[in-house]
C-alpha cells in the first residue's frame, strides 16, 4: 500500500501500521478480530494499540463489556508531525552550537539520489532575503523537481529570495520559458553554450554543483573565497547579457 512508506517516516512500525489501517477500514473492532484480521497474536494487539492510544491515533469505547477500539481521524497524523517538529526546533540551537563549536574555513558535502539533490536545493533557500545566482539548466531542472516545486516556490517566496539565472539560448530552454512566469527571478540566455543536465548555484557563503540525471548527485561547497570569485565572475557574465 502506498501509504505505508509515509506512516514509517511518521514513526509507526510494522505491527503498528497493520493494526492502525485494520482500525481505519472498520467502524469498530474488538482486540480478537483485529488480531484475527492481522495475523497478530493478541498480547502483541495489546501492545500495540497501547502505543497507538499514546499517540492519539486510536480510541476505545465500551460496548457491553467488550472493549472496542476505532481510529480517530487520519488529520491526526499532522499532529504526530508537528510533535516531531517541535522537538527538532527545541534542539537546533543545540545542534547548531555543536556545528559551531569548532571554526572551519571550508566544507564540502556529497549528496547522492533524488533526496539528496532535494537537500541541496532546500539549502539554496535557507536564509532569507537572499540573492541566489544559478549558471545552467531549467528544463532538466523542472523535471527534476516537479513532484516538490510548489512547496519550494512557497518556501522561496516565504523566505524572499530572488533568482538570477543564465541559462542557454537553445530551443530547449526557450520552450521552457514560454508562458511561465517565475517568482522573484530574472533569466538571461547566453549562445553557444550547453550545461547538459548541470547547474551551478551561488549563494550565501557556498557554491553548489548538481547534476539532474538518472543518477542525481550534486556537492555544496562551503568557501568565503571560492564563492567570492565565483560571484565575480557570475556579475562579469550577467552584466554583458541583454535582458
Amino acid at each position: 500500500m502506498e501509504a505505508l512508506k509515509e506512516l514509517k517516516e511518521l514513526g509507526l512500525d510494522d505491527n503498528e501500521i497493520k493494526v492502525y489501517l485494520t482500525c481505519l477500514a472498520d467502524q469498530g473492532s474488538s482486540v480478537k478480530q483485529i488480531s484475527e484480521r492481522t495475523k497478530l497474536i493478541r498480547t502483541t494487539v495489546y501492545g500495540v494499540l497501547k502505543a497507538l492510544l499514546q499517540k492519539g491515533l486510536v480510541s476505545t469505547v465500551d460496548k457491553e463489556g467488550i472493549m472496542i477500539f476505532r481510529a480517530t481521524s487520519p488529520k491526526e497524523l499532522l499532529n504526530i508531525l508537528d510533535q516531531k517538529r517541535a522537538k527538532i526546533e527545541s534542539i537546533l540551537p543545540r545542534l547548531e552550537q555543536y556545528q559551531n563549536a569548532i571554526p572551519c574555513r571550508y566544507r564540502v558535502e556529497l549528496f547522492e539520489g533524488r533526496s539528496g539533490v532535494k537537500a541541496v536545493t532546500n539549502d539554496i533557500i535557507s536564509k532569507q532575503n537572499e540573492t541566489v545566482k544559478v549558471i545552467g539548466v531549467g528544463q532538466k531542472w523542472l523535471e527534476f523537481s516537479s513532484s516538490f516545486t510548489t512547496i519550494y516556490y512557497r518556501k522561496k517566496r516565504a523566505a524572499n529570495v530572488h533568482t538570477k539565472a543564465i541559462l542557454a539560448d537553445s530551443k530547449e530552454e526557450r520552450d521552457f520559458l514560454v508562458g511561465k512566469k517565475f517568482i522573484n527571478s530574472e533569466i538571461r540566455l547566453i549562445k553557444n553554450m550547453d550545461f547538459g543536465k548541470t547547474a551551478t548555484y551561488i549563494y550565501h557563503d557556498k557554491v553548489s554543483f548538481v547534476i539532474y540525471d538518472e543518477d542525481p548527485r550534486g556537492f555544496i561547497v562551503q568557501d568565503k573565497e571560492f564563492n567570492r570569485i565565483q560571484n565575480m565572475l557570475f556579475d562579469n557574465i550577467w552584466n554583458k547579457l541583454k535582458k
